[in-house]
């Protein structure tokens, strides 16, 4: 990973954050990020997203996510105050 995200507004990573990125796009047929949004002082809130930056024969999206952080899990987003205790 490079640094530039550093320097971004919006955190999230991306395809090109990658060094040799080209090398990546060519190689592998799937790439996905994994995000935790943080706090101020870094703890996670519990809201995550798996993005899928690149899939050879599909589409590129983002899929909301629940950050579990006691059990360091991911769930689905459907009801987040249910894992959130």
């Amino acid at each position: 990973m490079n640094r530039a995200v550093d320097a971004r507004q919006d955190k999230k990573p991306l395809l090109s954050d990658l060094r040799d990125s080209c090398s990546i796009e060519m190689d592998y047929d799937i790439v996905l990020f994994t995000n935790i949004e943080r706090l101020e002082d870094r703890k996670p809130t519990g809201v995550a997203s798996l993005t899928i930056a690149k899939q050879r024969d599909g589409v590129q999206m983002e899929i909301p996510l629940l950050f579990v952080p006691h059990l360091t899990r991911f769930r689905e987003n459907s009801c987040p105050e249910k894992y959130l205790g």
